[in-house]
């Protein structure tokens, strides 16, 4: 009796799909951008040259966003704000990266930008037990200051911020947006959401026609992060909001004690 051959392209493609299901419903969830995990999984798993680690990774970051979005406006979400409001504040963030960029390589700020993941950390523990305290569902205050003006303020010091510290943006942004602008959390993910999508178009069309973005498994790896991103969605328009507060919370930390660990593996390598 002859012996079955294990089909490994098959299994090759149903661990990336996985993955990227996974991968896509934490970014739908949660409004984190994949790139920062999904590039080291990408040439890991597939062995991809970097570039083309990056190029999927962009490319699976909008799609999941895009997939968590179309399910989050076919929900209804109550969704007071002014298209005015939400133009001003990607334009504020993208100011904020801008001017910051430059001065972001300075080396007195390598040795602050080591302490972001302790800050992520601080962050998340921080929402976590807000939200656990929370006595009703409704954990964090909804001020209604979500101006024009303000809006543009919450973007560009949070870009600021994240390009000079290191700090995952919407580590930053999701926050200062609930406290500093009164948006509740479902309402702030799915802007967050809005601000990786069209922050990933220019670099996805670009990628893809440098041929940056795999195919095979990388393919199924990009329809496991759109369909993941849609259950995101999914949960952000069903889901109680002091549950989703909560597992803000768990995510950021994850991050965090994430990055802090290949902090120290570097610094390690380094001595």
């Amino acid at each position: 009796m002859a012996r079955r051959q294990i089909n490994v392209p098959l299994i090759k493609n149903a661990v990336m799909g996985a993955l990227g299901g996974i991968f896509g419903l934490v970014a739908g969830v949660s409004g984190i951008g994949l790139q920062i995990a999904s590039v080291p999984l990408l040439s890991y798993m597939l062995g991809l040259h970097r570039d083309r680690a990056h190029g999927t990774s962009i490319a699976a970051t909008f799609v999941a966003s895009i997939g968590a979005l179309i399910v989050i406006a076919g929900s209804k979400i109550p969704f007071s704000l002014g298209a005015l409001s939400i133009v001003t504040l990607i334009a504020g963030c993208w100011a904020g990266t801008l001017v910051t960029l430059p001065l972001s390589k300075l080396p007195a700020l390598v040795k602050v930008r080591r302490a972001a993941p302790a800050l992520e950390l601080l962050i998340g523990l921080f929402i976590l037990s807000d939200a656990l305290h929370a006595p009703t569902a409704q954990a964090i205050p909804f001020y209604h200051l979500f101006s024009n003006t303000g809006a543009f303020a919450i973007g560009a010091i949070g870009s600021a911020a994240t390009t000079l510290l290191g700090v995952v943006n919407s580590v930053l942004i999701i926050p200062l947006l609930i406290y500093a602008g009164g948006v509740n959390y479902r309402v702030s993910v799915t802007l967050m959401l809005l601000m990786i999508a069209v922050s990933s178009i220019l670099p996805s069309v670009a990628h893809s026609r440098k041929g940056n973005v795999a195919s095979g498994a990388g393919t199924t790896y990009i329809v496991g992060c759109v369909l993941g991103g849609a259950v995101g969605g999914m949960i952000i328009a069903k889901a109680d909001w002091k549950w989703l507060a909560i597992l803000f919370g768990f995510i950021v930390i994850i991050l965090g004690a994430w990055r802090s660990y290949l902090v120290s593996q570097s610094s390690a390598e380094k001595n």
